[in-house]
């Protein structure tokens, strides 16, 4: 008898895989889901106004705190190199599965130009550098955007990281504002990337599980559980005791112990 060893796991397969998962709860987010304003706050656009006294202000419009937040947290593997799913790693298993489709080939070195634009240690900005002091006095060093951005990731987000020589005085405001705009332009590059995982599963090139693309990748907000069969009894009841109730009380749907005080309860579902 003679027995076939199985097939290695394709690796890029499985990359791209977890990609699609993360990437369908990036564009699942709330801040995503409203497109026109993504777009809007990763084009960082600034409104500047005059007033009759010739005195100018700009204004940027930036995301609200806790959602940019919670984006930021589901893009972070995207932009970590220890992560498995960081962008450039994707990107070569999407190139291998590609290369013989010219569109979606050319469509893969774009969309890579425009993740590196977020690298942490490319010294690109991705829109403007910042000069801050006292009026009257000496401006700090330039700091770019990008620089502000991880600032506030590292600094104010995730590890506390000492942030004043990396900001170079920039505070708060300043961080927030450079993290708005990286977060929300990786989030415009992780969904380009998801249609052209798409268009390449559409073209035959990948072959994954169609389940991939429609199941639910979040959670649900109402916890709820089909009960084939349900216990009370008094508090500190052995929890091995509400088994054995749960096992030998036959087909019947419930069992309510006849005591009337405090109970904890034991369900199974089925």
């Amino acid at each position: 008898m003679t027995t076939q060893a199985t097939p290695p796991a394709d690796a890029d397969l499985d990359t791209i895989r977890a990609f699609i998962t993360r990437a369908r709860r990036i564009e699942s987010h709330s801040l995503a889901a409203d497109k026109q304003s993504l777009l809007r706050w990763s084009s960082q656009q600034i409104h500047v106004q005059v007033d009759d006294n010739g005195q100018g202000i700009a204004r940027w419009d930036l995301p609200p705190e806790e959602a940019l937040e919670s984006l930021a947290a589901r893009m972070r593997p995207l932009l970590l190199k220890t992560e498995r799913l960081y962008y450039a790693k994707v990107l070569d298993a999407i190139d291998h599965r590609v290369a013989t489709d010219p569109e979606l080939a050319d469509a893969a070195v774009g969309l890579r130009a425009e993740w590196a634009k977020l690298d942490r240690d490319s010294p690109d900005l991705l829109a403007y550098r910042s000069q801050t002091g006292e009026v009257g006095g000496e401006l700090g060093a330039a700091v770019n955007d990008k620089k502000l951005a991880y600032a506030w990731i590292y600094g104010d987000l995730v590890h506390a990281d000492d942030v004043t020589t990396r900001a170079a005085g920039h505070n708060l405001d300043y961080r927030y504002q450079g993290a708005a705009g990286l977060i929300t332009i990786a989030a415009v590059a992780c969904i380009a990337t998801l249609n052209l995982v798409r268009a390449a599963q559409a073209r035959g090139l990948l072959g994954l599980e169609p389940e991939l693309f429609t199941a639910r990748v979040s959670p649900r907000t109402t916890a709820e559980v089909k009960l084939a069969r349900l216990v009370m009894a008094p508090v500190g009841t052995p929890a091995e005791d509400m088994t054995a109730l749960l096992d030998n009380h036959g087909d019947q749907p419930q069992y309510s112990a006849p005591d009337s005080s405090p109970s904890s309860g034991e369900s199974r579902s089925g």
